[in-house]
């Protein structure tokens, strides 16, 4: 530097000073950014809320809800005999049936569900996802363990407040036979990585994610001796384990099934992203196969693709 001229210096001096002024309109941008995505859930969230109320029977549809249907043609056209049947409460088996329709329709790598899974995902009463904040209670360290200091702590510490995560929750009827709680729940970071669970209690001798297995232990000088063990098998409600659990169990799980890590990252993504926003279409699929009665609702939608998540990586 000191060989340079003013002109030069000037010069050099103007590009630091412009990645300022950029850095600056990146911090102005992501925070609008933030503010739309908070907008955006809390608007879907209104929507979701109101569906949940209409499945569960405890609301009516309007008029202007319906009207915006574009098969609303047909919601009149060929109705039952009323002094014959009358119409359940809410929407039956709305939950069980837009996960069948989803699981048959998506592209979910991995993800196997067994008929005991189906005996429990029939009691299936809401799927929802709600907003989540991740706990910042993690010491902050660079790649050599050392801890953060100075203006890296402050960008981790901004990152960490700007990073909100979600969550979602599977709710039962009350008389689900096989668990001893109604709600669980994955916990994930913005990245979709599953922090904490909410994992189902089950009723004993229910669990749907191992098999009672008996093999022989022959231990040095003695007989050899049968024991029962718990082998993991593929099921639906591994996803609600933690990838550590699994980890313990590798030696027993088979090479083609998929650790509970990569089922999670296989699949959470598109439970949130589709299962939860188009449930309503996947149940309206479910009455018409072919997809003529309604609109042709499997062309209209199926090209749909959810936006991609914004990020920003550390400089």
């Amino acid at each position: 530097p000191s060989a340079m001229g003013l002109s030069l210096r000037r010069r050099v001096a103007a590009m630091e000073g412009l990645y300022v002024e950029y850095d600056a309109v990146e911090e102005d941008h992501h925070r609008k950014l933030q503010e739309l995505e908070a907008e955006f859930a809390a608007a879907s969230q209104k929507i979701f809320t109101r569906r949940q109320q209409i499945i569960e029977g405890s609301t009516e549809p309007t008029d202007e809800e319906v009207n915006k249907s574009s098969s609303v043609g047909d919601v009149t056209k060929d109705l039952p005999d009323p002094t014959v049947a009358a119409d359940p409460q809410g929407i039956p088996q709305f939950w069980p049936t837009a996960l069948r329709v989803w699981l048959k329709h998506s592209d979910v790598e991995g993800l196997e569900v067994s008929a005991a899974d189906w005996a429990i995902l029939d009691h299936l009463r809401e799927v929802r996802v709600e907003t989540w904040q991740p706990p910042n209670d993690v010491i902050a360290s660079d790649a050599d363990g050392e801890p953060l200091e100075g203006d890296d702590l402050d960008f981790h510490e901004t990152q960490m407040e700007a990073d909100v995560g979600f969550s979602i929750h599977f709710v039962f009827d009350e008389a689900t036979p096989q668990l001893e709680c109604r709600e669980i729940a994955l916990y994930c970071y913005g990245t979709g990585e599953v922090a904490e669970v909410a994992a189902p209690d089950w009723v004993e001798g229910q669990d749907p994610t191992v098999k009672m297995a008996t093999k022989k232990v022959k231990r040095k000088g003695r007989t050899a001796e049968k024991v029962v063990v718990a082998k993991p098998v593929e099921s639906f409600f591994r996803l609600f384990q933690l990838p550590d659990a699994d980890d313990e169990a590798d030696d027993e799980r088979d090479e083609a099934e998929l650790s509970v890590g990569e089922l999670q990252e296989h699949v959470v993504a598109l439970l949130r992203e589709e299962l939860v926003t188009r449930a309503g279409i996947y149940y309206i699929q479910s009455l018409s196969p072919d997809g003529e009665d309604w609109g042709q609702l499997e062309e209209d939608y199926d090209d749909w693709e959810p936006p991609a998540q914004a990020g920003r990586s550390r400089r």
